[in-house]
């Protein structure tokens, strides 16, 4: 549906008519092809030329008081391009995905037009070919039949990379900035952020606290780091003063203050967790916790 933003006028719908009645038959788009109607889509989105993209995972939502997957065998999921001519009101594909008819996706999933017109697919929650070998009996919702799927095309349609993830995953994105081309390999270059902007950690030279890290006691309790956000548990209070320090290899130290990494933060720690999103440069670490100038060795070395 595309609406006027400032009025909230409709422009357009497009959609299976007998599903909207009479009320809404004067926005509804007409078919010029043999474009398919859309069935629990996802990632609806518009490209610079002004195409409507959409991952149409073909579920009917108005017909699902049968779960078994022999109700299911014609329905495939694709992903679609569409061109819009407002003035007629008529919609036609000008281009689509169908991985064979193959693959049937109910739940989640995602496309991404990357820069050299590859796309990048995610299938959340997929039926298994085995699912279809002998399908009655078989529900379309068991996930003992589920995969996600991630597929990566070329601007031809031919699959560059086909993963298979257990479980559902709802989408994936390729964010340019973590791989860098080098000859014919791949580089990892560092993470800045997962949701929001990371907290930008002060440098120090190592050599100035040398003396307190090769005193350092082992640190007892958890730490943990997911991407780059830096997780410590521990019996925290009020007033208490916590880095995360980052032993470099080039004799420069990360320091990460939970105190001025969160100034809006309640004066006393949650639940005994102070996490700290990092910035770090490529590298490996060394790290270790300094709690009310005290310093304990985490005995874990993290590579970026």
């Amino acid at each position: 549906m595309k609406l006027n933003f400032h009025t909230k006028e409709i422009k357009w719908i497009f959609g299976n008519p007998e599903f909207w009645g009479e009320k809404f038959s004067k926005y509804m788009l007409k078919v010029t092809d043999t474009t398919r109607f859309l069935g629990g889509q996802h990632a609806a989105f518009v490209t610079e030329d002004g195409l409507i993209g959409v991952h149409n995972n073909d579920i009917n939502q108005f017909d699902l008081s049968n779960s078994n997957l022999t109700h299911y065998l014609n329905r495939y999921t694709t992903c679609d391009l569409y061109q819009v001519n407002e003035e007629n009101k008529t919609i036609k594909t000008v281009w689509q995905y169908t991985a064979n008819k193959e693959l049937f996706s109910n739940v989640g999933g995602h496309i991404e037009i990357l820069e050299d017109n590859s796309k990048l697919i995610t299938y959340g929650w997929a039926m298994k070919k085995e699912a279809y070998e002998n399908p009655e009996g078989i529900l379309y919702t068991d996930p003992n039949y589920k995969n996600g799927v991630i597929v990566q095309i070329d601007k031809n349609n031919q699959i560059q990379f086909k993963a298979t993830i257990p479980g559902l995953i709802y989408r994936t994105f390729k964010i340019d900035k973590i791989y860098k081309k080098n000859s014919n390999n791949y580089k990892l270059e560092p993470f800045h952020r997962i949701n929001g902007t990371a907290f930008k950690g002060q440098t120090i030279k190592t050599s100035k606290i040398a003396k307190n890290l090769a005193k350092a006691s082992k640190y007892q309790n958890k730490f943990e780091l997911i991407t780059n956000r830096a997780s410590i548990y521990d019996n925290f209070e009020s007033g208490d003063v916590v880095d995360i320090l980052f032993v470099g290899e080039k004799e420069v130290t990360y320091v990460y203050s939970y105190k001025q990494a969160n100034k809006e933060a309640p004066k006393s720690f949650n639940s005994g967790l102070a996490s700290i999103q990092t910035d770090l440069p490529l590298g490996k670490y060394a790290v270790y916790i300094k709690k009310n100038n005290h310093f304990y060795d985490v005995t874990k070395v993290i590579e970026f």
